[in-house]
């Protein structure tokens, strides 16, 4: 079984501003405000959609799956979250629909999927990246761009700090988005980043997408990200943000129905990427 990586949430969420004296044009001044102003969200709720294109991403897809709508429910405490996942996937003269329910927490990523009432459970030991990334010479960020921060969207200037491991940020400025304020940044992806990722064959068209760059649309008031557009071929919003929402711990649960087995993700990346290693696919190190 191949493990595929799809960038389908590269979610960056920050915090933002009430009324200042001059406005902010930096990213060290945006984070500065951010600390002052909007220091860190414990919860909040939203609902989300995404629409991606993969023929403008540069992905092989069947037919009838260039073009995909998905939406969805966003739950965030402190670093922990789930999402809540819901597409229909063409599939020739049929529709399938899949529904999927993704928990990060503790440094462990655990997924459900379920297609038409065939259900498959994964887990997988985010801890792991760090160690194969030095493994194979690479920075961090190769293997753990997909997370680019998102379970810290509670905590802007963190999440500005993940972000610019990885890329170039840009403050463009504030406009008006669906009536609220929002601060504009481009984020431009680190050469170093993408040479690392054009390193490994698995993820040479995960770099490709990067290349594209990024915009994201931080609300002003609360921080919470608004808008992200990768490209031309993803756009995410957000919506229907509850600041006041209470998240319990057994909305932090992700209950697996009896007899499913759980895939181990973990020992499926070790091992891709060790036999990669003792094939010689991957170049020498200088």
């Amino acid at each position: 079984m191949r493990v595929c990586s799809i960038a389908v949430l590269m979610i960056v969420g920050m915090a933002g501003a009430c009324a200042f004296a001059a406005d902010t044009t930096t990213v060290e001044e945006l984070k500065a405000h951010f600390k002052a102003v909007a220091g860190e969200v414990d919860t909040f709720t939203g609902d989300y959609k995404i629409s991606m294109d993969m023929a403008a991403a540069g992905q092989p897809a069947p037919p009838g799956m260039g073009t995909m709508d998905i939406g969805g429910t966003l739950l965030v405490r402190a670093e922990s979250m789930r999402m809540d996942i819901s597409m229909e996937v063409p599939m020739g003269d049929q529709v399938m629909v899949m529904k999927m329910k993704i928990l990060k927490m503790d440094g462990m990523m655990n997924m459900m999927m379920d297609m038409n009432g065939m259900i498959q459970a994964m887990k997988m030991d985010l801890t792991v990246l760090s160690e194969l990334a030095e493994s194979l010479g690479v920075p961090e960020s190769a293997l753990n761009s997909n997370d680019m921060g998102m379970s810290m969207m509670g905590n802007p200037a963190k999440m500005l700090e993940k972000l610019e491991e990885t890329a170039t940020l840009t403050v463009d400025g504030k406009e008006t988005l669906d009536g609220e304020e929002v601060y504009v940044l481009s984020a431009k992806p680190k050469e170093e980043m993408l040479e690392s990722l054009q390193k490994l064959p698995v993820l040479q068209q995960q770099a490709g997408m990067f290349t594209q760059g990024m915009k994201v649309y931080l609300g002003a008031k609360d921080g919470i990200m608004r808008k992200m557009e990768m490209g031309n071929f993803m756009t995410m919003t957000l919506g229907n943000i509850d600041l006041e929402a209470e998240i319990s711990d057994a909305d932090l649960e992700l209950v697996i129905p009896d007899g499913i087995q759980v895939i181990d993700m973990t020992e499926m990346l070790k091992g891709m990427f060790g036999n990669m290693v003792a094939s010689g696919e991957l170049d020498e190190e200088e």
